[in-house]
């Protein structure tokens, strides 16, 4: 049993001012983890009030940590057992700083015990449900919360939310008793039990309604207090913070942020149901909209109500209660109701959320760099009230017409037109900020309207051109990016090279942020045809003006601008790409150095990678491609060594580009380049297993690209075939990645080809595809097709070894069998052309050489070899006649607001609902348009293999067709029975399908002969 002297003593040590002391009671600690009463000792000791708090703390800590750790790993039943009889009792009676600790614990218990091994966990919760005791209640509630929380995200399917209905059923009618007479009560005590019913309310039905809130009226007592709660106004003389930052998180606030995504929840979800919705869904939709939904809506206009009157709500609930305006707008029912009070929503609540306030300027004034940075943070974007009332704009014009495009403009040029009547002393410039702000984010909708865009020149030379030179700098900085919002709406060249001019001008402003937004609006600036010229001719001062830039404050935006201006004017670029390189290195080992926390540092590093990779693709189109890269090399290696360690991975995809690039374009690999190569395997046998699919790139360029170098050098080839077997070899490995470990070797095969010692490693390279391939567990298409790709990557290398091996291996017609039942499933053209060449190669062994079981089947063998050349050729002619008829990927269509030829309706009537596919589209599509916007690649088809334009591989100069043609004419001559028995078996439409081929290799054979 553990001694609880010893485990206070070690709880003590932890706490010691001496590094070994910490490090000799930690081990302690980890002993008595497998010690038999140790999880009773930490108990007693956080519970014990006559034990110091550190002493305590440091027992609540470890108690988390063996619970998590060793739950079904070292503990025995018994102290499971005491565990689970005592845990709801701890979780009531400690104090706020041990209970944060066993929340934790409880919730991991939760993961593992319920609902099988802890039955008597709900009726415990219930019985203390209705204590007296307001401590008591508060920790059953905790309690609850944690155990409704491991299913709020669990779908219907297969009874998994099955517990937490039974949960509901058995707790929910306590749980609501205690929020109703909670609610009578406006004290701090009583909120803390509002927000934590109201927390568990929302986990409870957030993802799907639980059955008993179907029934008619179930839902009545519950929004009846949230209701209440949510309009009600917050305690006076309660503690309230004066500080924002503080004000935010007090408690009577919180609650209401927690019942305005309840409420919000609720119409975006029941408002319209979904065709896959079950039945009762379906029914519970349209008597959500016609009993509650009006109700809900009403109350978030309530909140906005009091932030027109000047009333402080914090951010997240203006965003809130704008996120509920933009789902009600497409419910006819809901429109109507808010159509009338639309207009003083946009003018008093909407517009003057984007005013430049004393906040911002205070920001402004003591850190320049960090109001840049809240400026374009993405994550603070997304609960930023600003961007949510601009999508609620957006939507509006795009799904309920025009009239509110005309609302927010007019009353946006009249703050501008009124700024300009007033005399200079008594102006809002604020409001002018703000106005301007919003015509901006507009300028797609503006610039799409017959009524606006003819004037939107001659508005922006009014009330943009002068705050170039305003004594502002905040109105500089927004003349310059409004200026850049607009780019093509200029029709006088001479207007708009003043403009750019100002901006160039504020690029040396004396404040930051001036500086940075002009640079930042060169980004659209020289997108325009009247720039070109104008920017190119100052090309160098502005790369140093960004770079200095970039001296002074981490921004991604900035690095975005400089790859853009890096492309626009490619041809320019080569006397500053070392430079700018060689500053972007710098940057990056500066910024991946930072605290890990700090994601706009990583973020900025990312795209420190992306620029260099930018420089690189724009000189690699220029002649003098391999002096630069040869300078280069040097000067971007600390970076590529740094994204080598294991602490650097985020960025190991983007310096892999950058070595794709160095390693692919010029004369040849580097001996600086080579250096890498076994870096590369070490990173890859040590952390970088799941990068194989970005590894393979480089790998590819140096065994391709330098064979010679390659092949001179045992233990590279060793490494590859190293990382093969770990690939293909191994069953833990998933499908997916052992698909790349069948491209890697082909690599090897292609370049390698008639290369002795490489043809020695054949038995070991077949030998690991074959025990793969027919592993029960190898179940994809893909992967098989890639492993038969070896196979006949090998017969091109060498045929008579590869027969020799799959013979040893008694597997040579079962692979072939194998090898037909596949045949739909080798989908992209060098599918097919790897499978001709492999298959065509048995022919140029002599028939007598060949095993007896190839000899017998070899008519079989032919006609496969056949109807993969057929099929080959086929997609070759559909690919010409594709590119010959100029047809374009259907997927590259452009997308967005307005776009022309777009399957987009339009607004819809007031009487009419929004089809909720149709709102979805225009959000994408706005959020497309953004600068920020992100959209994840999606997921490769399993099932699909795709040709990859940019792939180039040893084999690209042999045209399939003639190779098999002119082999089996060879083939004919030399083995004339042989040849007879295999045209005897072949249908009329075969010997058809092969007098297609051999006339299309024969044209190509002519027409290569024109050529030279």
């Amino acid at each position: 049993m553990a001694d609880p002297v010893a485990v206070s003593q070690a709880l003590m040590g932890t706490l010691s001012a001496t590094h070994q002391e910490r490090v000799n009671a930690e081990a302690v600690l980890k002993q008595f983890q497998s010690v038999p009463g140790f999880a009773v000792v930490l108990i007693k000791l956080m519970t014990a009030a006559e034990v110091p708090v550190p002493v305590r703390q440091g027992a609540s800590i470890n108690f988390k940590l063996l619970i998590v750790k060793q739950w079904s790993k070292s503990l025995s039943e018994e102290d499971k057992t005491l565990v689970k009889e005592n845990m709801i009792e701890l979780l009531i009676s400690v104090p706020q700083f041990i209970r944060v600790q066993l929340a934790v614990a409880l919730r991991s218990m939760l993961e593992k015990e319920f609902p099988h091994n802890w039955a008597s966990l709900v009726p415990k919760i219930q019985n203390y449900l209705v204590s007296q005791d307001l401590a008591i209640v508060h920790g059953s509630l905790t309690a609850l919360y944690l155990l409704i929380k491991k299913y709020s995200h669990k779908p219907s399917e297969g009874g998994l939310r099955e517990p937490l209905y039974n949960v509901v059923n058995a707790t929910f009618a306590t749980v609501l008793s205690i929020f109703q007479n909670a609610a009578q009560h406006n004290t701090i005590d009583a909120i803390e039990i509002q927000k934590l019913v109201s927390k568990i309310f929302w986990a409870a039905t957030q993802a799907v309604l639980p059955p008993v809130f179907l029934q008619h009226g179930a839902l009545d007592p519950w929004f009846a207090v949230m209701l209440e709660l949510y309009s009600r106004k917050v305690p006076e003389n309660a503690g309230e913070p004066q500080d924002e930052s503080e004000r935010i998180n007090w408690v009577p606030w919180k609650l209401k942020k927690w019942i305005g995504h309840i409420l919000n929840r609720f119409i975006a979800r029941y408002s319209t149901p979904r065709k896959t919705d079950a039945p009762e869904i379906q029914q519970f939709a349209p008597y959500f909209v016609a009993t509650y939904a009006p109700r809900l809506l009403e109350a978030n206009m309530v909140q906005l109500g009091a932030v027109s009157s000047g009333q402080f709500r914090p951010h997240r609930i203006i965003s809130i209660a704008l996120s509920a305006i933009g789902e009600s707008i497409r419910y006819a029912t809901l429109y109507k109701m808010l159509k009338p009070h639309i207009p003083d929503l946009l003018r008093t609540v909407i517009v003057p959320l984007f005013y430049f306030t004393q906040k911002d300027q205070e920001l402004w004034n003591d850190d320049p760099a960090e109001f840049l940075r809240q400026d374009s943070d993405i994550i603070e974007d997304w609960w930023d009230p600003r961007l949510t009332a601009i999508n609620l704009v957006i939507d509006l014009i795009g799904l309920r017409g025009e009239i509110h495009l005309n609302t927010i403009a007019l009353h946006c040029l009249s703050i501008l037109q009124q700024y300009s009547q007033t005399d200079p002393a008594q102006r809002n410039v604020g409001a002018k900020d703000g106005a301007l702000t919003i015509l901006g984010n507009l300028c797609g909708k503006l610039t799409e309207s017959e009524q606006y865009k003819s004037g939107l020149e001659p508005m922006i030379v009014t009330h943009a051109f002068p705050e170039f030179t305003s004594p502002y700098p905040f109105l500089r900085a927004r003349a310059c990016w409004i200026f850049g919002q607009f780019f093509d709406v200029y029709q006088n060249q001479e207007t708009f090279i003043v403009g750019l001019r100002a901006v160039i001008q504020c690029m040396t402003d004396k404040e930051l942020p001036v500086r940075v937004r002009a640079a930042l609006s060169l980004r659209t600036l020289c997108q325009s045809t009247f720039s070109t010229q104008a920017l190119r001719e100052i090309l160098p001062q502005l790369l140093e003006a960004i770079l200095g830039m970039m001296r002074e404050v981490e921004s991604e935006d900035l690095l975005k601008t400089l790859e853009v201006i890096i492309e626009k004017y490619s041809d320019d670029i080569s006397p500053y790409a070392v430079a700018i390189s060689k500053r972007l290195c710098e940057m990056f080992l500066s910024l991946v150095d930072a605290d890990e926390e700090d994601q706009n540092s990583a973020m900025a590093a990312l795209e420190c990678l992306v620029a260099i990779q930018t420089i690189l693709d724009a000189t690699s189109r220029v002649g003098d491609t391999w002096a630069i890269y040869s300078q280069m090399e040097p000067v971007v290696m600390p970076a590529l060594l740094k994204v080598m360690d294991p602490d650097a991975m985020d960025f190991f995809d983007e310096g892999l580009k950058i070595i794709n690039y160095l390693t692919f374009y010029g004369e040849n690999i580097s001996d600086l380049m080579w250096s890498l190569f076994p870096l590369l395997y070490r990173a890859f046998m040590n952390w970088a297993t799941d990068w194989m699919d970005k590894l393979l790139i480089p790998f590819d360029n140096f065994i391709s690209r330098a064979t010679d170098r390659f092949l001179s050098h045992p233990e590279y080839l060793t490494m590859v075939l190293t990382m093969y077997e770990q690939l293909v070899g191994e069953k833990c490995i998933s499908q997916n990645d052992a698909g790349y470990g069948a491209r890697l070797v082909e690599v090897v095969l292609h370049s390698c080809k008639g290369n002795p010692v490489v043809e020695s490693k054949l038995p070991g390279i077949i030998g690991l595809a074959l025990k793969r391939y027919f592993n029960p567990d190898t179940s994809l298409n893909t992967l098989k097709v890639l492993l038969l790709e070896v196979i006949s990557n090998s017969l091109y290398c060498n045929p008579l070894i590869t027969l020799q091996i799959l013979e040893q291996a008694n597997c040579t017609l079962p692979l072939f069998e194998n090898w037909f039942q596949l045949v739909a499933s080798f989908t992209r053209l060098h599918d097919k052309k790897v499978s001709v060449l492999g298959l065509t190669s048995i022919l140029m062994v002599p028939f007598g050489s060949l095993p007896p079981s190839v000899q017998a089947a070899q008519p079989h063998l032919v006609r496969l070899l056949l109807r993969f050349a057929y099929l080959a050729l086929g997609q070759h002619k559909a690919e010409e006649a594709a590119d010959a008829a100029g047809v374009e990927d259907p997927d590259s269509g452009k997308g967005g607001y307005g776009s022309e030829g777009s399957d987009e309706e339009g607004p819809v009537g007031d009487d009419h609902d929004v089809d909720l596919d149709a709102a979805t589209l225009h959000r994408l599509a706005y959020e497309a348009a953004q600068e920020y916007s992100w959209v994840p690649g999606e997921d490769d088809d399993d099932d699909d293999l795709e040709d990859e334009a940019l792939y180039t591989s040893a084999i690209d100069d042999i045209d399939e067709f003639l190779f098999f043609v002119q082999t089996f004419h060879a083939y004919s001559e030399q083995n004339a029975g042989p040849y007879q028995a295999v045209v005897n078996a072949l249908t009329a439409e075969e010997k058809a399908q092969l007098q297609e081929i051999v006339v299309h290799a024969q044209t190509k054979a002519a027409t290569q002969q024109q050529a030279q």
